[in-house]
């Protein structure tokens, strides 16, 4: 193996050597950004969680208060057909997956 490593003309080796330190450096960034994904997932469902522990823990003759991540349960039927049934039929963290509102991708919802 030594003798054809030697053969090889030396711009060769280090454009060997470039490559394989891109690659590494590629799959080192493409695992960050999925780590960075995940964690603001999780740091998302514990809010939404929180929130929605909140909301149900609010008085029962007053209203709810106007914003734009809360969605009544009568609204749940225009995020979609298996989204609507999910929501009716589940209690706490339920996954939405391709639910959209609006132009919000949504990744899931918190029953109470």
């Amino acid at each position: 193996m030594g003798t054809w490593i030697s053969d090889i003309p030396l711009k060769y080796k280090f454009w060997a050597v470039n490559a394989v330190a891109f690659f590494t450096t590629l799959l080192l960034v493409l695992f960050a950004m999925q780590q960075e994904a995940a964690g603001r997932n999780a740091s998302a469902q514990r809010a939404a969680a929180a929130e929605g522990e909140l909301v149900q823990s609010w008085p029962a003759g007053s209203a709810l208060p106007a914003r734009s991540n809360l969605l009544p349960l009568e609204q749940a039927a225009s995020l979609g057909g298996t989204a609507a049934q999910a929501l009716g039929k589940g209690q706490g963290w339920i996954e939405l997956s391709g639910a959209r509102q609006g132009d919000t991708p949504l990744l899931g919802a918190w029953v109470g």
